[in-house]
C-alpha cells in the first residue's frame, strides 16, 4: 500500500509540471534519499536536490549512482536557508517536507525567494482533515492517555485552506489544488494481503474522479503555484 500511495504521489507531482520545459533543472527541497529524483530525470529534467539529512543525502547519491542517473547535484541544506541566489530557479518540488519543519513558512518564503517570476512550485503534504488525518488524530490522543511517545517527533499534517494561506502570503499565486490517495486511512493497514491489493485495485479506479471533485478529503494534498511578483 505504502508502494501505492508514493506511486500517485509521483504521479500527481508530473501532472503539476506538466507546463514546465524538459530540460529545466528543478529544486527538490526535502528531497530524502532522491525518491523523487529518479523519476523527474527520467522525465528529461536536471534536478538539484536539498536534505537537512546528510545520511539520506549519502543514500541518494548511492541509489542514483547505481541507476547510472546524471544530471543531478545533492547537497546537504536547510530548508529555512537555502545556499542559492534568489531567483535561481523556473521550477521547484517540496513533496512531504514541509509538516516537519517547525517554521514552515520560513521554508516557504525561501521556496519563493528562489522561484523566478512565472515560475512553477509544487507542494505536497499529509491532509489534516482527511481520513488518514482523522484517525492519526485518534491515535496520538491514545498514545497521550497511555504516555507512549509519538514516533513522529514533529509531523505537523496541513489542511488544503492551510497550505494555500502559507503559500499565498509569500506570493505565490494558486494554480490548482488536487487531492490524492484515498485508502481509508490506518486500519486498511490491518487487512490481510489480498484484501489490500483488492481495496488498492478499487481506490485506483476512482482515484482520478476523486482527487479533483474531493480534493480537500484526499490522504494528501497537492498544490501548483506560480511566482508573481
Amino acid at each position: 500500500m505504502l508502494g501505492y500511495e508514493q506511486k500517485v504521489r509521483q504521479g500527481i507531482i508530473m501532472s503539476l509540471l506538466d507546463s514546465v520545459e524538459k530540460g529545466t533543472t528543478i529544486l527538490d527541497v526535502g528531497c530524502g534519499n532522491a525518491r523523487d529524483i529518479g523519476v523527474l530525470v527520467q522525465h528529461e529534467f536536471n534536478c538539484v536536490g536539498v536534505d537537512l539529512s546528510p545520511s539520506m543525502i549519502n543514500e541518494g547519491r548511492r541509489k542514483l549512482d547505481r541507476a547510472h542517473l546524471q544530471k543531478v547535484d545533492l547537497l546537504v541544506a536547510s530548508a529555512t536557508q537555502l545556499p542559492f541566489r534568489s531567483g535561481s530557479f523556473n521550477a521547484i518540488v517540496c513533496s512531504e517536507m514541509l509538516e516537519h519543519v517547525p517554521d514552515y513558512l520560513d521554508a516557504v518564503r525561501e521556496i519563493r525567494r528562489l522561484t523566478r517570476i512565472g515560475g512553477t512550485v509544487v507542494v505536497t503534504t499529509p491532509n489534516a482533515v482527511g481520513v488518514y488525518g482523522f484517525f492519526r488524530m485518534i491515535l496520538r490522543r491514545i498514545r497521550a492517555l497511555i504516555g507512549k511517545p509519538d514516533p513522529h517527533p514533529f509531523d505537523s499534517w496541513k489542511s488544503e485552506a492551510e497550505l494555500n494561506a502559507a503559500l499565498k502570503s509569500v506570493g505565490l499565486g494558486v494554480l490548482k489544488n488536487l487531492g490524492f490517495c484515498y485508502l481509508p486511512g490506518h486500519p486498511s493497514y490491518l487487512l490481510p494481503p489480498r484484501a489490500k491489493t483488492l481495496l488498492v485495485e478499487l481506490v485506483s479506479l476512482i482515484e482520478p474522479v476523486l482527487e479533483h471533485r474531493l480534493h480537500r478529503f484526499g490522504y494528501e494534498v497537492a498544490v501548483k503555484c506560480t511566482a508573481i511578483g
